[in-house]
């Protein structure tokens, strides 16, 4: 999605991130096609998703579906040995009343909870608590934050750090 869009390919040698503005688990399966087409192949995936999705207003059915095949393609297709999941991010409590900005915090939080069962069923691991620095409970902190929904440099750091941290 666009929060890890925005790192660019700063992870180290043989990491990509192939994350896009406004991604969603409906792009994200589109996106899945070319690179399997393409015959892309990962030892670990880590897949962020569902912020769109709650303000895309993706259905409860198929966003855990849409979950479900992503996990299966990269699983099947890909060859990850590892697939893990980062939660939707959430916004500041001021982003999320903004529909054009952000998802209400109800439903992010729904979604989250949708990305905690799917990871349950597929039996793969979900990172939360590298990030929570970038949180105050469950609403993201105004200085890591350009918009109430994308980080900025600070936030950034942070969020790089996480990530190198579990791609370790």
């Amino acid at each position: 999605d666009s929060i890890t869009y925005g790192l660019g390919n700063n992870m180290g040698n043989d990491t990509f991130n192939f994350a896009l503005p406004g991604m969603s688990t409906i792009s994200q399966l589109e996106q899945l096609k070319q690179l399997t087409a393409a015959q892309v192949k990962c030892n670990k995936a880590l897949i962020a998703l569902g912020t769109n999705d709650a303000t895309y207003r993706t259905t409860d059915a198929q966003f855990i579906n849409n979950m479900q095949q992503i996990i299966s393609i990269i699983r099947t297709k890909m060859n990850a040995k590892k697939v893990l999941l980062i939660p939707s991010f959430y916004s500041t409590v001021a982003a999320s009343h903004d529909l054009t900005l952000a998802g209400p915090l109800e439903r992010v939080e729904k979604i989250r909870s949708f990305t905690r069962q799917v990871a349950a069923t597929e039996k793969v691991l979900i990172v939360e608590k590298e990030l929570q620095p970038l949180y105050e409970g469950t609403v993201l902190k105004e200085n890591v934050t350009k918009d109430g929904v994308h980080l900025n440099s600070e936030g950034r750091i942070i969020y790089r750090g996480a990530l190198l941290k579990i791609l370790r």
